[in-house]
């Protein structure tokens, strides 16, 4: 996985999630632009960037920001 931090990964999603102010407690369902493009996206950040093998079910079950950096931290 790449060396980042929260806060940097938060503003890797601020690049995804437009418009929108993100926190890590951000319900991201809730977020306007939650959808398969957005999903595609993370997707694609956490495989390429981070090399994160995340499946998307895994994706899915994800409801913060916070539970996504956990993810790659796992």
């Amino acid at each position: 996985m790449a060396n980042t931090t929260p806060e940097a990964f938060l503003q890797q999603l601020q690049e995804i999630f437009t418009g929108v102010q993100l926190s890590m407690d951000t319900q991201l369902q809730a977020l306007p632009n939650w959808d398969s493009l957005a999903l595609a996206l993370l997707l694609n950040l956490l495989r390429g960037q981070y090399g994160c093998e995340v499946e998307l079910h895994q994706l899915l079950a994800c409801k913060t920001p916070q539970d996504l950096w956990q993810l790659l931290q796992a």
